[in-house]
């Protein structure tokens, strides 16, 4: 339905007041329904509010490459976009969003780029779990991921090959899993998810900062994506 100037307004002083802060650094806008053109109208008004300083920037959350770029065409000043993106979808590197967001400046977050958590040591070499019996909704999903992208030998190939790169540096598979899609042409950060209390990682997540992937690494893993 249709979004007025004023709601757009209230939902931002609304943010600001529980967040107590006089600024929002980065509000992330999504909409999953482009046939209503009341998203755009959204957009427009949180640019005048990003002009009155009320927003500092304006970041969008799984839109998607045609739309981004009629939303940056439109004139609305986008920094940044959350999106899946993994060794196990590249989506974001073949659908052109990579190359877009590169040509306007604008930062890929990335977001399931350790497929929650499948591209760990945990699987590998493990027998395929039917989906029963996986732990999160978040494994659930991405369990459908290996499924497209070729299936549980194929995933476990990947596997090896993200091991083996791992291992000539003496870090995770998670961290090898996160620096690669960190490399990547407008990729500005990755978010993983943690489960307080069970499965938190900080240390080791940290670790991703002192590793490069050398050429070799780079093309080895390259090479396993295409074999998917």
């Amino acid at each position: 339905g249709s979004i007025s100037r004023e709601y757009v307004r209230t939902a931002i002083h609304r943010s600001l007041d529980r967040m107590r802060t006089d600024r929002l650094d980065l509000l992330q806008f999504h909409t999953w329904r482009y046939a209503d053109p009341s998203y755009l109208d959204a957009l427009f008004y949180l640019q005048e509010l990003k002009e009155e300083g009320l927003i500092q920037h304006l970041g969008l959350t799984n839109v998607d490459t045609i739309h981004l770029n009629m939303i940056l065409h439109s004139g609305i000043e986008i920094v940044s976009n959350q999106i899946c993106f993994s060794l196990l979808d590249q989506r974001a590197r073949t659908n052109g969003m990579l190359a877009l967001c590169r040509e306007h400046g604008v930062t890929v977050l990335a977001f399931g780029t350790l497929a929650g958590g499948f591209l760990t040591e945990k699987w590998l070499d493990k027998s395929e779990p039917s989906r029963d019996n996986l732990a999160t909704w978040s494994q659930m999903k991405y369990s459908l991921f290996i499924d497209e992208a070729g299936g549980w030998e194929a995933f476990q190939r990947l596997l090896h090959v993200v091991h083996a790169v791992a291992r000539r540096h003496n870090v995770s598979m998670a961290n090898v899993a996160g620096r690669y899609i960190l490399d990547q042409p407008a990729v500005g950060g990755v978010i993983i998810g943690v489960r307080p209390g069970l499965s938190e990682h900080i240390e080791d997540n940290q670790r991703i900062f002192q590793l490069t992937l050398d050429d070799v690494d780079k093309k080895d893993i390259a090479d396993a994506i295409t074999a998917l």
